[in-house]
C-alpha cells in the first residue's frame, strides 16, 4: 500500500511504488529526486508496453513523447516538463484501426486541494484508443508510479506549451 498524505491508496495493477523509506537528505537529495523521476518515467513506459505494446505499430519509447505542459522546478527555479504526450498508430486495420493517445505526467496534489487520484507525488500515465469504428475503442486507463518527491507538478503553476 503506497503512503499518501491523507491516508492510504490501494495499489491497482496499473500502479507501482518506487518510494523509499529513508530518502537522502542534504547534498544528495536533489540528484536522488531527479533519478527517481527518470526511473519512474521508464517504469511507466515499461508498464504501458506490457499492456498495449503488442497493439502498437512501433515500440513505445521516451523519445516518442513531446512536452505539452511545464511548471516551475522548485530546485532550479526554471520551468521543466510536467506532462508529455504522444499518439501512436495501432496495428489493427480497417474499422479496428485507429490511434493510441498516451500521456505521462508528474503530479503532486497540494494540501487543501480535492485530489482526483492519489495525493502522493507520482509520475502518472494514461492511455486510450480511438478506433475508426467506436465499437473497438479502448477507454482511458490511468496508472501511477509513486515517488518520494517531484521537483514540479501539473497542479502547481503549470503552463501549456
Amino acid at each position: 500500500m503506497a503512503k499518501v498524505k491523507f491516508g492510504n491508496f490501494d495499489l491497482k495493477p496499473e500502479d507501482f511504488d518506487l518510494q523509499v523509506d529513508t530518502p537522502p537528505t542534504g547534498f544528495g537529495r536533489t540528484g536522488f529526486i531527479y533519478q527517481q523521476i527518470s526511473n519512474a518515467k521508464k517504469k511507466a513506459i515499461e508498464m504501458m508496453t506490457v499492456r498495449i505494446g503488442p497493439k502498437l505499430e512501433s515500440p513505445l519509447t521516451l523519445e516518442d513523447f513531446k512536452c505539452t505542459k511545464e511548471a516551475m522546478d522548485k530546485f532550479s527555479g526554471k520551468h521543466i516538463g510536467v506532462e508529455w504526450a504522444c499518439e501512436k498508430a495501432g496495428k489493427a486495420q480497417g474499422e479496428r484501426g485507429g490511434t493510441w493517445t498516451i500521456i505521462i505526467d508528474m503530479d503532486d496534489i497540494p494540501e487543501g486541494a480535492t485530489p482526483n487520484g492519489p495525493d502522493r507525488p507520482h509520475v502518472g500515465y494514461s492511455y486510450w484508443y480511438k478506433a475508426n469504428n467506436s465499437a473497438f475503442n479502448v477507454g482511458r486507463v490511468n496508472g501511477h508510479i509513486f515517488v518520494n518527491e517531484v521537483p514540479a507538478s501539473r497542479n502547481l503553476g503549470e503552463r501549456a506549451l
